[in-house]
């Protein structure tokens, strides 16, 4: 990423690790990698990746995580197709700027958006429009409450290890916004169950927000998928399909 993908970097939160730690550390991972039997990753892209740096595809297996969702919590509202959720500490790494553009773009256009955002401990936006509302960083089962309140879920994230913030929003019943890579692609159901990013653009995504936004397929294909996310992203069905790997 550093050398191929260097304005991605600039926002990873690696960007000023010494390089000879990747370099060392980047040898004892493949060492290791080789001379074990099989190797467990959350991600599918992490999977594949690791493949095309020539590790062995029998022996590498996504295997998931696992949500830590308080099924009590979920308590959906009326919506009102005008709320946006970001969540994210690291605002900037979170695509949390570009979310803001799209967002003041459709309140220029006339749309009466919302936007909540969760997570930094300090208010990222200086004199916000107007349906900006910062909450901060909360205890999670406070922010349950604008999961069930908002009609969108969005954090195009410029890297992403995982993202299970995703299925949670999921779980809740939010279509979500991600960006087209890493692991966001296997969450969302591009088209179906939400939309993907595939340019940095202010524009695009403020266009991905407003049909998600108009479209209430959306919502129902999450809400019809909703059994799933609980079965498939729960720890003891991750520790399921290692068992059997394993076995």
């Amino acid at each position: 990423m550093r050398t191929h993908l260097p304005d991605t970097f600039a926002v990873s939160a690696f960007q000023n690790t010494n390089a000879d730690i990747f370099s060392r550390r980047g040898k004892e991972q493949d060492e290791y990698i080789r001379s074990c039997s099989g190797l467990f990753t959350m991600g599918h892209w992490l999977k594949e990746w690791l493949i095309q740096q020539g590790f062995p595809s029998d022996k590498i297996h996504a295997v998931g995580g696992g949500i830590n969702v308080d099924k009590g919590l979920i308590r959906p509202q009326t919506k009102t197709h005008n709320k946006i959720l970001f969540v994210g500490k690291d605002f900037k790494r979170k695509g949390g700027y570009i979310t803001y553009e799209a967002f003041k773009l459709l309140r220029e256009q006339g749309r009466n958006v919302e936007l909540y955002v969760i997570g930094p401990s300090q208010d990222p936006i200086q004199n916000p429009v107007d349906g900006y509302h910062y909450i901060g960083l909360i205890p999670y089962n406070e922010e349950a409450k604008y999961y069930n309140m908002c009609d969108v879920f969005c954090m195009p994230s410029y890297f992403e290890a995982y993202g299970l913030v995703f299925v949670e929003a999921l779980t809740f019943g939010l279509p979500c916004i991600g960006r087209d890579c890493y692991e966001m692609p296997y969450f969302i159901n591009d088209g179906e169950t939400g939309l993907l990013l595939k340019h940095d653009d202010p524009n695009e995504l403020a266009s991905l927000i407003q049909q998600i936004l108009d479209n209430d397929s959306f919502a129902q294909n999450v809400t019809s998928n909703h059994q799933n996310y609980v079965q498939k992203y729960s720890w003891s069905a991750v520790a399921e399909r290692i068992f059997n790997i394993i076995k």
